[in-house]
C-alpha cells in the first residue's frame, strides 16, 4: 500500500460543489466485507475517468484504490506505528496457520539485521515511519508469498475496482513506488455468493 497523503496541489473542492449531485449507492451479499453485506458506490476517478466501485466504510475518511498488482496477505500480521520513527509486526489473527507461519519465517528472514526480532512481533527503527513501512513492503514483496488477488470475490462478481494511474493525465505523482509481488499467489478454489466459482494463479 502506498499512502500519497492529502491532495495539496489541488486548487478546487469538489466535495462540496454547487452542481454536484448525488452518487447512487447499491449493496449485494455476494459484495461482502461481513455477512451481512455492505454499502457500495460508483465512481470516475483520474482523466479520463475510470469506472471503480468503492466500498463505503463510515470509520474512516480515506479514499483507498485498488492497483491491478495488489496482492493480499491475509490476516498473518500486521503492520502498525510503534513511535515516531518506529514500526511492528505485530501478530494477526490467523498468525497460527501454517501459511501464516511461513510467511512469518520469509519476512523475518528478509528483515535479518534491519530490524530486531521478537518473539512474536518484530521491530523496525528508521529515519521515519514511512521509510520503515517502505523497507517491509519491499521486503514482503521480494520474499513472501501472498494469499490472493486483492478483492478477488468482488472482481469475480464483476465489479470494476481496479485503478490505472497511468492511464490517468492527471495523477500524481506520475512514477509513485511499486511493490509488486515476486511470487503468485498459490492456486486455489474460491467460490462467492454470486455463484461464481474461479481459480486463480
Amino acid at each position: 500500500m502506498v499512502v500519497l497523503g492529502p491532495a495539496a496541489g489541488c486548487t478546487q473542492d469538489y466535495s462540496a460543489a454547487p452542481n454536484a449531485k448525488p452518487i447512487p449507492m447499491s449493496g449485494l451479499p455476494g459484495q461482502v466485507l461481513g455477512g451481512a453485506g455492505t454499502i457500495t458506490a460508483n465512481l470516475h476517478l483520474g482523466s479520463p475517468g475510470q469506472q471503480i466501485t468503492v466500498q463505503l466504510d463510515s470509520g474512516s475518511q480515506k479514499l483507498m484504490g485498488i492497483h491491478q498488482t495488489c496482492r493480499n496477505l491475509g490476516n498473518c500480521f500486521m503492520v502498525q506505528p510503534a513511535g515516531q520513527t518506529t514500526v511492528a509486526l505485530v501478530p494477526g489473527t490467523d498468525i497460527d496457520q501454517p501459511q501464516c507461519q511461513q510467511q512469518k519465517e520469509d519476512i523475518s528472514a528478509a528483515l535479518q539485521g534491519k530490524c530486531q526480532m521478537g518473539s512474536r512481533s518484530v521491530f523496525c527503527d528508521c529515519g521515519s515511519r514511512e521509510d520503515c513501512f517502505s523497507m517491509i513492503l519491499e521486503a514482503a514483496s521480494k520474499s513472501v508469498v501472498p494469499n490472493q488477488v486483492c478483492a478477488v470475490t468482488r472482481k469475480m462478481c464483476g465489479d470494476p475496482v481496479d485503478f490505472h494511474p497511468e492511464a490517468s493525465s492527471t495523477f500524481e505523482p506520475a512514477n509513485f513506488p511499486s511493490f509488486a509481488f515476486a511470487k503468485p499467489p498459490g492456486k486455489q478454489q474460491v467460490t462467492v455468493q454470486c455463484d461464481r466459482t474461479h481459480l486463480c494463479d
